[in-house]
């Protein structure tokens, strides 16, 4: 193959570069000027019904007693700034709590996750995002739009 067909088969293909990132205040800002990325997408926290959506998807094969009521955990206050990982977690530290729970008692029951543990699991795992945090956030959100709308 000679050059030429090599640089003229490159130009008639794209490259297409997807990253992601939870720490949106380290971006080189001359990465973010105009002719530069072609879509930026700000993905912002899960909502009581996302997390309760993450819930469900994670905790599918999870032995979750039925007096658990997922929406309820989903919508409590400790929930405010949980990413999808961080609802996640809180499911793991609810089955560890549960698993702490059956090794002190040693019943030889099915392990089931109960609404206690989720309660334990709430005092381990904290949220990702703090008020500031996602505050900052919302600012370079606006700022990146902003930059991105007047330049079109």
């Amino acid at each position: 193959m000679k050059y030429s067909d090599i640089s003229h088969h490159s130009m008639t293909h794209s490259i297409f570069v997807i990253a992601a990132t939870n720490r949106p205040e380290l971006i080189d800002p001359a990465i973010l000027r105009p002719g530069r990325l072609d879509k930026l997408l700000y993905v912002p926290l899960p909502t009581p019904e996302d997390r309760e959506g993450i819930l469900r998807a994670v905790g599918k094969k999870a032995n979750i007693a039925e007096e658990v009521d997922l929406g309820e955990v989903a919508r409590n206050d400790k929930c405010e700034g949980y990413s999808g990982a961080d609802m996640a977690a809180l499911l793991r530290e609810a089955g560890l709590a549960c698993l702490k729970e059956n090794k002190e008692t040693r019943e030889k029951t099915k392990l089931t996750i109960k609404r206690k543990h989720f309660e334990d699991a709430f005092s381990n795992v904290l949220p990702s995002v703090t008020k500031e945090n996602q505050r900052e956030y919302d600012a370079i959100r606006n700022r990146i739009s902003g930059a991105r709308s007047r330049a079109k």
